[in-house]
């Protein structure tokens, strides 16, 4: 519980990705999700906080290891936190896709779900290009 505690304390995009984490949740509760839809978002709000904290870790590592600034722990370092940039963008399109029915509802138009596809798969390859 001392690291949880630790990266809760000193990791602002822990704490970030802990609220949005929490809001998806209680935004789900109040559009009526069911309970399997309530636990792949979980899940995969899980996975992101679990990408956020191994992220953490492996920064520790490397400066503990290699403390100046060289190519390779910043190489470490981006890799890392690509891991957290593919969980997060992942997370969101599970959200748009488990969201996506209800908004249907709300709004009174069906949503394509191809469209749906292709918007997170252009998030993921924008993710990926961007450096």
């Amino acid at each position: 519980m001392r690291g949880l505690a630790h990266a809760l304390g000193t990791q602002r995009n822990v704490r970030v990705h802990l609220v949005l984490g929490a809001g998806v949740l209680i935004a789900g509760g109040l559009a009526g999700l069911g309970g399997l839809e309530l636990a792949v978002l979980a899940l995969t709000i899980g996975l992101v906080f679990v990408a956020e904290l191994l992220n953490t870790a492996l920064e520790r590592v490397t400066d503990y290891v290699h403390p100046g600034a060289g190519p390779v722990a910043a190489r470490v370092k981006d890799i890392a936190a690509a891991a957290v940039l593919v969980a997060a963008v992942l997370a969101v399109c599970v959200a748009v896709f488990v969201f996506a029915p209800h908004f249907d509802a709300i709004v009174g138009a069906p949503t394509v779900p191809i469209v749906l596809a292709v918007t997170c798969a252009a998030a993921l390859l924008a993710a990926a290009r961007r450096r």
